[in-house]
């Protein structure tokens, strides 16, 4: 018997290339770095949420998180966020993320 209706699962996350701006990645946008990623990470899990990040936002793009998920040809009734938070983006999408699973699928 389990204790929730339906299973919860965490499955490990992936990353874009990390590069310096105006370095070796100057000529790729932050969305057509993370398509393959995103699309990785489909192949891994059925996905339930998409939180996504940049740590230097592009404004002509309101929601990285969903571009991303539409860009990669993925479900999209899936959510998708994106978090910003400087060099403290990825921890700030683990967070976000974890804040977004039911605190009862948390407790030991």
């Amino acid at each position: 018997m389990s204790r929730f209706a339906e299973p919860v699962f965490v499955a490990a996350g992936l990353r874009t290339p990390f590069g310096r701006g105006g370095g070796a990645l100057a000529a790729y946008d932050a969305i057509s770095l993370s398509v393959p990623v995103v699309q990785a990470m489909a192949e891994q899990a059925e996905r339930d949420l998409l939180v996504w990040g940049t740590v230097i936002p592009n404004l002509g793009w309101s929601n990285i998180a969903r571009e991303t998920w539409l860009d990669a040809k993925l479900n999209p009734t899936v959510p998708a966020f994106s978090v910003v938070l400087a060099c403290s983006t990825s921890m700030m999408g683990d967070s976000s993320g974890t804040a977004s699973v039911p605190i009862e699928a948390r407790l030991p």
